[in-house]
């Protein structure tokens, strides 16, 4: 059975990493005169597992050992007329490659001359950049929810983000100026992303991984799918019976006050993280196996800060509005005269609008700037996970491996009702099978396959099943069905009670998403050694099959605006007359079924990788790689704004907003609409030269792949008409608005109820990147690295504006849409997702790394870079100039620095302590902390209200001169930026003010931790006890988040939320 599966997996065709998370132990043998010493044996052995690897050297004296499974390894020279030497404990670690020079004396074979190996950190052979995180730093680091992506930022040029998907929240970062949506992950050599946004499937237990490797700027030709990647190695078993059990806690005794806590009290919070792990032999140096568990239970009180109507404007009084006592409100009805004494009459409120009441609540504080309620419901966190990995050698050559990884995850983020939260369920699973084979020492199999399965969502944290609130409201034509039961979503400009995490808005979520994610993946290397060349040669083919389900807006979302109708956005709901709509109105026909239905894409790419030693100093990294992607094929269409039909994919069908469905008696659009870019050859070139024995200058430019193979490419095919009929209403303000009570049309009645397309012929995008960086051994365990990396993006996927309307001859009295638009047919603000951005980074950055030097690593770095890019829709589509500018991740200074260090005092330290008690209390301590400094992204002000009349856009107001400028909200009455430098556009006309001009809040954060270890003699010599104390932010600053950054609001520049206060966890960790 071994062997036909063996067979099988040396038959499959290809993944990403050549080196599948393993490194390379190479090295010169000369004799002690320096003379290369060739045809002698060299052995590598591990220490793990007592595998035996074999290396005759060449010509030249050298060795090289590929695709070892990081770990510590006995390194051994023998043959001729010298004695055996050997290099003991040496330290390989995941995708490196660890020089280990050796010289061989005379004598006899059967002496052996043992040196001790200080492995140098230089990179002496390879061009590549990145940073490796070793399990000391992850275990020992204090680390807030010990997520390992925390430490991807101890990578020059990386930082931490927010995902793009509000599900996988904690799996993103964007690394050297790439997009986080263009790294990729793997874990064990098999593609851990999903590959719609990119995000591991899975935010995997610290205490499930061995290390992991964070790539940047430069990668070989076996490297793909990305600009920038993370590739994890998973524990697993030995000889020896290893294990941990652990718990970690924290509650609200244990943190410090929040920055905007509520007068009465602090709210509510507990939190526990806990789990274990075993790995050991089944047979001994044969078959290992190792498993892991991890738990975490989260209920945090979220402090929310809004603005609500009152009392008396909920019962049609607008004498007294909060921070508006000019406002006047006028009557739509009446030719905009003011309502008598600014009360309007019960009689005109709108019946939905009355029913919907009941969910704005009142104001709970006194009215303090633009606060005059707070709130704070609990989020809650449910997460849970296991990983499960054997270990097996088939034979002398041949490795086996299997690993299945497992995560069920259950969020809610709260909102100031029950109703409004959002549920979001997370279930994914990862499998990898691998198998490496050596045919003699020169050549190398690598097979794996892979399987990812991946359910996401976002639903309401309300009763979904029992009451549908849309029919019970009057609401006409929405499409909810039990599971997908909430109350509309209502929103305004500068009514909110908070949103926390949750969605923004008065009474309910309003909309359901699901994602369904099943990938296949098979991958085969092939690695060849001969005299100066390394060569590898691969594959992969990765099988995609991507469900959504985001009709969305089931239950309707209503927005309304100031300046409309009334002048006042909430007396415009009071009348029923929002300035959009949106709802769901369902598939046109039972027989399209709704849209949870799979499409299919295959990714196909091969490469050629050779690094040449030119000479014993001069290494030169050669590749080349192709990718294509066959793109989507399944239920699909895509709209053809020239004939205002959305074409349905492989069929005579087409459907014509206000017809219905045509048959064309000719097929339409093709089975796989978006045409396949065959254009994607990578050129890889890197040079490596060893300066001397401390000093490396290394070069390396390339061409990178930037493909986006999910989002809203599928979202805007699959979840279309007429598979599911998205509603949307635009009213203007000098026209008659669409009344609540009068929502929604049939899509037969819609003349526009397609709100986007893909452009069907666009071009993959691709990074051009490029470094130049010195690396130098300051002493035996620290690595000096200084260097410039950058790289310039191509055609990235994005969406913009393609029917934008022109803006109107008289702001106050503008034209219909539809005489101002290109097509006149379809919505002002249809769009396109097209592969049109571009992007440049450049960067500086200094790393440093010290490897455990009397109990002390560290691994720091500082980057000096600037990001600018041609940003995204924007505001006016006939003029894109305004939007170049500093990118959304523009992060000039970032400082970071993980530091694990052995207190000196205690018995066999600096401080020897002999007295017991001494000992037992002040011996035997580790500190630990983790710092980052860095300056704030870069954000842009915007309007609302639609002032320039066109439907659509991200509108902007105008600069006045004053300089954009943060402030101190703790000084300004919590404003956070310069109000004064902005003012509001005039009607029919767009602001001046250019994106991201706003100077957002930085991060300057210090996490520090003490820990103890004590003996557990009876578990075994090197087990342990290990009791912490962790801070996270432990000099308590007050982190802001950015203010709110829509101009013409009331609340325009108010900070309303910030970062964790002081916390304090307290773990004890059983290590046997």
């Amino acid at each position: 059975m071994i062997r036909l599966l063996t067979a099988f997996l040396l038959l499959g065709t290809a993944l990403i990493e050549a080196q599948y998370g393993r490194g390379t132990i190479l090295g010169t043998v000369t004799d002690s005169s320096g003379a290369v010493v060739p045809g002698v044996k060299v052995t590598a052995k591990s220490l793990a597992t007592n595998e035996i690897r074999e290396f005759i050297t060449d010509d030249s004296g050298n060795y090289q050992f590929n695709a070892l499974l990081s770990g510590r390894y006995n390194i051994e020279a023998s043959g001729g007329q010298f004695k055996t030497a050997a290099a003991n404990d040496v330290e390989l670690r995941v995708n490196t490659q660890a020089r280990v020079d050796i010289v061989m004396q005379l004598g006899v074979v059967s002496e052996t001359v043992s040196v001790k190996s200080i492995v140098p950190q230089l990179q002496t052979n390879t061009a590549a950049m990145g940073t490796v995180i070793d399990n000391r730093t992850m275990i020992e680091l204090p680390l807030n929810a010990r997520n390992f992506y925390d430490l991807v930022a101890l990578t020059p040029g990386a930082v931490k983000v927010r995902g793009g998907s509000s599900v996988m929240d904690e799996r993103s970062a964007e690394i050297g100026g790439v997009r986080n949506t263009s790294t990729n992950a793997t874990l064990d050599g098999v593609d851990f992303s999903v590959a719609n946004i990119n995000n591991p499937a899975i935010a995997l237990s610290l205490d499930a991984l061995e290390e992991f490797k964070v790539q940047t700027n430069f990668m070989d030709a076996s490297y793909g799918y990305g600009a920038a990647g993370i590739e994890m190695v998973s524990k697993r078993g030995s000889n020896r019976l290893h294990g941990v059990l652990y718990d970690y806690v924290r509650n609200r005794e244990f943190q410090a006050g929040p920055f905007f806590r509520p007068a009465r009290g602090t709210p509510r919070f507990t939190y526990n993280q806990f789990g274990g792990n075993a790995g050991g032999k089944i047979r001994k140096d044969k078959t290992f196996f190792f498993g892991n568990y991890e738990a975490r239970r989260r209920r945090t009180g979220t402090i929310q800060l809004g603005l609500t109507p009152t009392p008396a404007m909920k019962s049609g009084d607008f004498s007294a509005v909060p921070n508006k006592p000019t406002v006047v409100i006028r009557d739509p009805n009446n030719n905009r005269t003011p309502f008598p004494n600014n009360q309007i009459p019960r009689a005109r409120f709108n019946s939905i609008s009355t029913a919907l009441l009941q969910f704005f609540p009142d104001p709970n504080v006194p009215l303090s700037g633009n606060l005059n309620y707070i709130t704070t419901p609990p989020d809650r966190e449910r997460r849970d996970q296991f990983t499960v990995r054997i270990d097996h050698r088939v034979s002398d050559r041949g490795q086996l491996f299997g690993r299945w990884s497992f995560a069920d995850d259950g969020l809610v983020d709260a909102s100031y009702r029950v109703g409004k939260g959002v549920i979001r369920p997370d279930r994914s699973q990862n499998a990898a099978l691998g198998y490496t084979h050596t045919f003699g020492g020169n050549l190398i199999s690598e097979s794996r396959l892979g399987i990812t399965k991946a359910y996401l969502a976002r639903v309401s944290d309300g009763d979904r099943y029992s009451k549908n609130y849309a029919a019970e409201l009057g609401l006409k034509n929405l499409a909810p069905i039990p599971g997908d039961y909430t109350e509309p979503s209502v929103n305004f400009p500068d009514w909110n009670p908070g949103a926390g995490r949750a969605s923004s808005g008065f009474a309910g979520y309003g909309l359901r998403i699901v994602q369904n994610n099943i990938y296949y993946r098979a991958a085969e290397t092939l690695t060849y050694i001969r005299g100066k060349h390394a060569m590898k040669f691969g594959g992969d083919v990765n099988r995609l099959m991507v469900g959504y389900d985001q009709g969305s807006n089931q239950n309707g979302i209503f927005n309304f605006q100031n300046g409309f109708y009334t002048d006042e956005s909430f007396a415009d709901y009071l009348l029923g007359m929002p300035s959009s709509a949106t709802g769901g109105l369902g598939s046109i026909s039972p027989s399209f079924g709704g849209v949870a239905k799979y499409s299919i894409g295959t990714r196909f790419q091969g490469f050629f990788q050779d690094d040449w030693k030119v000479t014993d100093r001069l290494t030169l990294n050669i590749g080349a790689r192709y990718e294509v992607f066959q793109t989507w094929r399944g239920r699909l269409a895509n709209f053809d704004l020239g004939t205002n039909r959305q074409l349905l994919a492989g069929t005579t069908q087409y459907y014509e907003p206000g017809v219905g469905l045509v048959n064309a008696n000719t097929t339409v659009l093709p089975e796989r609409p978006i045409a396949a870019d065959k254009n994607n050859f990578l050129p890889r070139l890197g040079v490596a030269y060893r300066a001397s024995a401390k000093t490396v200058i290394r070069a390396g430019t390339g061409i990178f792949s930037l493909l986006n193979t999910g989002g809203a490419t599928l979202n805007a095919m699959q979840s279309t008409v007429p598979f599911f009929v998205q509603g949307t209403v635009i009213n203007l303000p000098n026209q008659t608005p669409r009344l609540l009570t009068e929502l929604f049309p049939t899509a037969a009645e819609l003349a526009g109820s397609v709100g986007s397309n893909n452009d069907l012929r666009r071009r993959d995008g691709y990074m051009y990147s490029y470094n130049l960086n010195v690396q130098h051994q300051l002493k035996a365990s620290t690595l000096l690295e200084v260097g410039y990396m950058g790289n310039t993006g191509h055609k990235q996927v994005g969406s913009i504006l393609v029917n934008q309307p022109r803006l109107p001859a008289n702001g106050a009295n503008p034209e219909a849409f539809s005489v101002r638009q290109p097509f006149p047919k379809a919505l002002p603000g249809f769009s396109q997702t097209a592969n049109y951005q571009w992007s440049n980074y450049n960067a500086a950055f200094i790393r440093v790394e010290q490897r455990v030097w009397h109990g002390l690593s560290m691994v720091s770095a500082y980057t000096y870079g600037k990001v600018i890019d041609s940003g995204g829709a924007g505001q006016n589509m006939y003029n894109r100039r305004p939007e170049r500018g500093l990118a959304d991740n523009d992060i000039r200074h970032n400082f970071i620095a993980g530091l694990v260090g052995e207190l000196p005092v205690g018995r066999g330290r600096a401080i020897d302590l002999r007295n017991p008690a001494a000992d037992f209390i002040l011996g035997g301590w580790q500190f630990n902390t983790i710092v980052n400094f860095r300056t704030g992204a870069p954000f842009s002000v915007s309007t609302t209200g639609d002032l320039a009349r066109v439907g659509s856009g991200s509108q902007r107001p105008n600069s006045t001169g004053t300089k954009a400028v943060k402030l101190d909200p703790r000084t300004t009455g919590l404003i956070g930026l310069e109000r004064s430098a902005y003012s509001t556009p005039a009607l029919g006309t767009f602001g001046n003010t250019a994106r991201s001009t706003q100077p957002g809040f930085g991060v300057n954060q210090w996490d520090a931790s003490l820990s103890k270890s004590f003996p557990v003699r009876w578990l075994g010599e090197i087990s342990r006890l290990q009791l912490r104390f962790e801070w996270f932010n432990v000099f308590n600053h007050t982190q802001f988040f950015n203010p709110i950054g829509t101009q013409n609001a009331v609340t325009f520049g108010r900070v309303t939320g910030a970062a964790d206060p002081r916390i304090l966890q307290i773990a004890g960790r059983l290590q046997w």
